[in-house]
């Protein structure tokens, strides 16, 4: 008996946060997703730029950094203005409600949380997730035209050479 009353009388609270995790999961997967598809986004707008530097020589490895890299400083730089936003907003609430401070280490782990789901997101991108066969295809097709241009423009040269040894 004593203990249904124990029960009802935490029931409100086990309620609460039941919703609040379930509101916290829903919310970091839908940033999980905005920060997939703005990657996403950003490769395949520069399928070109990606064809000129597999062109030139450039590995998939490297490609594949240079886009880790980048994703990583946008993370960042969102992990960090959010961090700042949600200590102040912390405050301002603490101080114009006359409640205690919330521990620090909550919002760190907060931060860590959303910046390692954003990195991982974008090794996700780079494992081959983001591009379809047509845009491989199509990067490829340009690879192929700009090799073609490169060994045109290495047979020019070579014969601009051979023309101006046989002048002198």
């Amino acid at each position: 008996p004593m203990s249904y009353f124990i029960k009802q009388s935490y029931l409100d609270d086990r309620n609460m946060a039941i919703f609040l995790v379930s509101v916290t999961s829903a919310l970091l997967a839908i940033t999980a997703l905005g920060i997939f598809g703005l990657a996403t986004f950003n490769v395949s707008t520069r399928v070109r730029q990606i064809g000129t530097r597999r062109a030139v020589g450039a590995r998939r490895m490297d490609i594949v950094r240079h886009f880790l890299v980048e994703n990583w400083m946008v993370t960042t730089a969102g992990v960090i203005a959010g961090g700042g936003g949600a200590l102040a907003v912390g405050y301002w609430i603490s101080v114009k409600y006359e409640l205690p401070r919330l521990d620090l280490y909550y919002l760190v782990g907060g931060v860590l949380t959303i910046w390692l789901i954003g990195l991982f997101s974008a090794l996700l991108l780079a494992a081959g997730g983001c591009m379809s066969g047509a845009e491989r295809g199509r990067i490829l097709k340009d690879n192929d035209a700009l090799r073609r241009g490169k060994e045109r423009l290495e047979r020019t040269v070579a014969q601009r050479d051979a023309t101006i040894a046989s002048l002198e």
